[in-house]
C-alpha cells in the first residue's frame, strides 16, 4: 500500500469526498494500476526496492510527532498512542486465547 501511496498522492491525505466516493477510490486506483501494467509492462511506477521503501518508512515513522491539539483525527501516531494500542491488542488477544482454552476444555467434557 505504501508504494500505491507514492504513486497515487490522493491516498496520502484525509479524503474530502463523500463516503460512497471514498469506497470507490482504492478499487479505481487498482484498476488504473492493472491497466497501466497491461499496456506498459516496462512502467517503473511500482518498481522500488523493498529495502529503500523500508528505510523511507522507518524515517517517516521516526519523524512522526503529534501536533494535532484541536482534538481532530490526524494521520500521525505518537509513541504513547502506539504503546496503548499495542497493549490493547495484546489484551484482546489474551482474552480471545482464554476464551478458546475455556471453549475447548468444555468440549472435552
Amino acid at each position: 500500500f505504501g508504494i500505491a501511496k507514492r504513486r497515487f498522492q490522493i491516498l496520502n491525505g484525509a479524503p474530502e469526498y463523500p463516503f460512497s466516493t471514498q469506497t470507490k477510490i482504492v478499487p479505481a486506483l487498482a484498476a488504473i494500476h492493472n491497466f497501466i501494467k497491461s499496456m506498459d509492462p516496462g512502467d517503473q511506477g511500482y518498481r522500488i526496492h523493498s529495502s529503500t521503501l523500508d528505510v523511507q518508512m522507518s524515517q517517516k515513522s521516526a519523524q512522526m510527532v503529534d501536533t494535532n491539539d484541536d482534538g481532530e483525527l490526524g494521520t500521525t501516531v505518537t509513541t504513547a498512542e502506539r504503546r496503548q494500542a499495542n497493549e490493547r491488542c495484546d489484551a484482546i488477544a489474551q482474552a480471545m486465547w482464554n476464551d478458546y482454552i475455556t471453549y475447548t476444555a468444555n468440549m472435552e467434557n
